[in-house]
C-alpha cells in the first residue's frame, strides 16, 4: 500500500509539472509576434522534447505499479527521462542547438539521455508485461529482447561518441531487426503457449 501511495504521489508530482509546462509554452507561443520568433521555434523544440520523453517516463511508472519487485527500474527510467528533460531545457532555452545538432558536449549528452529515455521506457514496456505463469520461451525471449535492446542502445550511443568512425552499419542493422522481431513474436508467443485458463480474453472471449 505504501509502494502504491507513492506512486499515486509522484503521477500526481508529473501531472502538475506537465501542466505548468504545456502553460509555459503555450504563452511562449501565443506571445509571439510572428512564427519564425524565435520563442515560438523554442516553445516547439520543448513540446518535441518533452512529448518524447513523457511516454518512456509513464512506461516507467506503469512498470511501477505493475511488477513491485523490479521497482527500481521505472523509478531508473523516471529520474533518466527527468535528467533528459532539464539538459534539453537548458540546451534549447539557454545555449541553443547548434547546426551540427552534436557540436557541443550538452547536446552529445542530451542526446545520450534521450537516447537512454527511450531505451529503459521501451524495457519498462516489455519488463511489465512479465507473468509468472509465462511459459519459459516467453520469459526467454522477453530477456532476449531486453539484451538486443541494451546492445543496440550501447551501439547508437557509440555511434553519436566516436565522430567520424562509423559502428558497423550490419551490426546495427541486425540488432535492430532481432530487437523487432522479439517484440512482435513475444505477444503471440504468449497466446501460443498460454494454458485454456489464460488466454487473453480480447482474442478468445469464449475460453473462460
Amino acid at each position: 500500500m505504501a509502494e502504491r501511495g507513492n506512486l499515486r504521489s509522484l503521477a500526481r508530482i508529473a501531472i502538475v509539472l506537465l501542466c505548468i509546462g504545456t502553460a509555459v509554452l503555450l504563452v511562449a507561443i501565443l506571445r509571439s509576434d510572428r512564427f519564425d520568433n524565435e520563442a515560438y521555434g523554442k516553445a516547439l523544440e520543448s513540446a518535441v522534447f518533452l512529448s518524447f520523453i513523457s511516454l518512456p517516463v509513464a512506461a516507467g511508472a506503469n512498470l511501477i505499479a505493475r511488477q513491485p519487485g523490479i521497482a527500481p527500474f521505472g523509478y531508473l527510467t523516471i529520474l533518466v527521462g527527468a535528467a533528459a528533460l532539464l539538459l534539453s531545457a537548458d540546451l534549447i532555452w539557454l545555449q541553443g542547438i547548434s547546426v551540427e545538432g552534436l557540436g557541443t558536449t550538452l547536446e552529445r549528452w542530451t542526446w545520450y539521455m534521450l537516447i537512454a529515455t527511450l531505451a529503459s521506457g521501451v524495457a519498462s514496456m516489455l519488463l511489465a508485461g512479465h507473468d509468472g505463469d509465462d511459459a519459459n520461451i516467453v520469459k526467454l525471449v522477453r530477456g532476449m529482447t531486453v539484451f538486443v535492446l541494451f546492445g543496440l542502445f550501447v551501439a547508437i550511443i557509440e555511434e553519436i561518441r566516436v565522430r567520424g568512425q562509423d559502428v558497423n552499419p550490419y551490426l546495427l542493422g541486425a540488432l535492430s531487426v532481432f530487437f523487432v522481431l522479439g517484440v512482435l513474436v513475444l505477444p503471440l508467443l504468449r497466446i501460443v503457449t498460454a494454458g485454456p485458463d489464460n488466454y487473453p480474453t480480447a482474442f478468445f472471449p469464449d475460453a473462460r
